[in-house]
Formats: structure tokens, C-alpha cells, sequence
């Protein structure tokens, strides 16, 4: 099916700390993960997918062109820096701009198979501030640090379809560890299940446990009645999440994470499927849009 540009107009661009349909504010060029702290690669329990179909010979040329001009690149884009094609090289960690602007595509076309197909409930991600913001993981007293906060983010929620995470199919949220990781929680909330997504198998019980509790404070406040916790289970990264192999295809994966579990397809690609997948996130920025296939 060919996909229709995004829906841009029902975001706020004057907001830049909400979901991934907003402008955004950087946050700090992070070092590459550690090595060190990379798991061995587990092999998958199903057969490696491909993520998309191959880009076209012109297609790889124009990506070509943009990791070897990023300043022409960004003058061609729709308000995208240079810094953030830079990014998109292989070699190179993934920069947070290039990253929410990427899943911001992706929640569109997931609005747009919302709109056909009256059984598919929409999913919603949020930016990597949410979880900043609820942990306060960038204040500078460092007797707030690191402490939850319900208060800085309890508004989030009015930019999810209905203003009800608890409508949605899967609630994302892209964390920045320490501003040098990046991995996802996904909060599968018609199953009850909250699950990390880390290609390091670092452990995220920390971030698991504060989306339940941000879950069970936004249900008080939307419902008015509390949220059945015991019903709901919390899974780390699993052996057969996909792993990387390097220590700066993080941001990578966490892309790949989003994109396949808003297919509902198993995460079952590989590291070498990284260098592909930047391309196709290259030239989604270029045109502002997903590429088909």
C-alpha cells in the first residue's frame, strides 16, 4: 500500500517536550555505548527478517549523497540539521533529533492504517523526554535526580488518539540511558504486559517500574479509580531480542524495535541489517515520509 505523506498539522510545533509529533529540543551528543557492557549475541528464535524491501539503486544513491553532504542534505529537508544526517552514517551514534523525527514518521502511518481499518487500534510513542522527565534523569540537584515525578508529565497524555493511553494497542517509550544508550519500553496495554527492548540486554527494571507507576497515576486521574497492577507483568529483553554487535547501532535497533512492533511483526532482524536500515531511514527523512515497501 502506498503511504500518504504524514498528517504534520495536529501537532503543536511550538511545544518541545511531548510526543514525537512535536518540534524538538536537542539533548547533548552522548559518547557510544561502552562495548564492555554488550552482551554476547544471542541467536533468535525465529528466522532473521528482512525490515524493508532493498532500496532502489537511485534510492541508495541519494542516501549516498546525503551522509557525504549532510549540510546539503539538511538545506533539502523539511527543518532537519546537519548534525542529525551526520548521524546517519554508519559509524556514527544516532542522534536524538534524527531519531524522534524518524518515529514521528512512523506514528503517522500508524494513524493512517488507524483511519482504514476500524479494528486496529492506534499505538502512540513518546519522545525520549517523557522518561527524562519522569525520572527526572537531567536535573542537576542531585537529591531530585533520578526521583519519579508524575507532575512533569501528567499533561503528555493529551496528545495520545482520545487522550487515553489506556485505548491504545502499545504505548512506546524511547529511553536515553545516561546519554549514552538508547532502548525502548513498551507497554503493550491491551495485554497488561510492559516490556524492554535493549540490543546491550542491559537489565531496565528502573524504567519498567516507573511506566507502571506512571500507569497506575494517569489511570487514577483519567478513570478515577485505581489501576489493577497485579494484573500486569514486566518483562526484561528477552534472549531473543536482536542484538548489536558494536558499540553505536543502539539507536538503530531502538527504531527497529518501534517499527516492527507498530507492524506487530517479532523483532527477529540482525546487526547486519543496521547499515540498510540507516539508509531507509536516510531517505524517510529526505522525503519527509516513508519510503513503500
Amino acid at each position: 500500500m502506498v503511504q500518504p505523506p504524514p498528517d504534520l498539522t495536529r501537532y503543536d510545533d511550538n511545544d518541545d517536550t511531548d510526543s514525537v509529533g512535536t518540534s524538538l529540543a536537542h539533548q547533548d551528543m552522548s559518547p557510544p555505548d561502552s562495548p564492555s557492557s554488550l552482551r554476547a549475541a544471542s541467536p533468535p528464535h525465529a528466522p532473521p527478517q528482512r525490515l524493508h524491501k532493498p532500496l532502489t539503486r537511485v534510492q541508495r544513491e541519494r542516501t549516498r549523497e546525503a551522509w557525504a553532504s549532510p549540510e546539503l542534505a539538511a538545506g533539502r529537508s523539511n527543518n532537519i540539521s546537519p548534525r542529525a544526517f551526520h548521524s546517519l552514517r554508519d559509524g556514527t551514534w544516532l542522534q536524538d533529533e534524527a531519531i524522534h523525527r524518524f518515529l514521528r514518521l512512523l506514528v503517522a502511518r500508524d494513524a493512517f492504517q488507524a483511519s482504514l481499518i476500524d479494528a486496529h487500534r492506534p499505538s502512540f510513542v513518546f519522545t525520549s523526554f517523557f522518561m527524562t522527565q519522569l525520572l527526572n534523569m537531567g536535573d542537576l540537584d542531585p537529591t531530585v535526580q533520578g526521583s519519579y515525578s508524575y507532575s512533569n508529565i501528567q499533561r503528555w497524555s493529551r496528545r495520545v488518539p482520545g487522550q487515553d493511553v489506556f485505548a491504545l494497542d502499545k504505548l512506546f517509550l524511547p529511553v536515553n540511558v545516561n546519554r549514552s544508550h538508547w532502548m525502548v519500553i513498551v507497554a503493550f496495554m491491551q495485554e497488561q504486559r510492559i516490556q524492554a527492548y535493549d540490543s546491550a540486554g542491559a537489565t531496565n527494571t528502573r524504567f519498567l517500574q516507573a511506566t507502571l507507576r506512571y500507569l497506575a497515576d494517569e489511570h487514577q486521574r483519567v478513570h478515577n479509580r485505581a489501576l489493577p497492577v497485579q494484573d500486569w507483568s514486566l518483562c526484561e529483553s528477552t534472549p531473543a531480542t536482536p542484538t548489536q554487535l558494536n558499540g553505536y547501532d543502539c539507536g538503530v535497533f531502538t527504531c527497529a524495535f518501534i517499527d516492527c512492533l507498530l507492524r506487530n511483526d517479532t523483532p527477529t532482524f540482525s546487526q547486519e541489517d543496521m547499515t540498510q536500515y540507516r539508509r531507509w531511514i536516510t531517505l524517510s527523512l529526505l522525503e519527509n515520509q516513508l519510503p513503500i515497501g
